[in-house]
């Protein structure tokens, strides 16, 4: 997908929330969030896709403020989370039987990881409610499988 309209304010909000954990000075974050604010004014035409734009103000804040790594913390418990969500999500998928039910439940868990918010205190139980919430038997139940398909999930 090509960058449109509507991302130019994620992007800025991805790299709101990148200055809001790495920069605790305000006037820095705010220099750093108007220089990219600039920059994207200038290179923003819609023939690119969103990543760039995003990687390219994160480029900018690591530059700004020297790290070589921002986040490396975060990106390490998101990973930690990661593999607790895939143990959780493989013993819910163990119990669904048909091959279309298990197919949704699996689709619904990665829009459950796909919902994590870099900001979340506990990424881990943040996928877990997510994910609990889409796996109930009133958004996941089809005639296929009228049982509810990750009702193990919500235990």
């Amino acid at each position: 997908m090509l960058t449109q309209l509507a991302c130019a304010s994620c992007i800025m909000d991805h790299l709101q929330g990148a200055l809001e954990t790495t920069v605790p000075d305000e006037a820095t974050r705010l220099d750093i969030l108007r220089e990219a604010m600039a920059w994207l004014a200038k290179e923003f035409d819609g023939q690119r896709i969103p990543s760039y734009y995003i990687t390219r103000v994160h480029r900018l804040l690591k530059q700004r403020m020297g790290l070589q790594m921002p986040f490396r913390e975060l990106r390490e418990q998101c990973n930690k989370a990661g593999l607790a969500v895939r143990q959780h999500v493989a013993q819910v998928v163990l119990e669904i039987k048909n091959d279309q039910a298990r197919m949704r439940g699996l689709v619904l868990w990665a829009i459950a990881g796909n919902h994590l918010r870099f900001c979340s205190s506990d990424p881990y139980l943040r996928i877990i409610s997510v994910g609990s919430e889409l796996c109930t038997d009133k958004v996941i139940a089809t005639e296929a499988s009228p049982q509810a398909i990750c009702s193990s999930a919500t235990r």
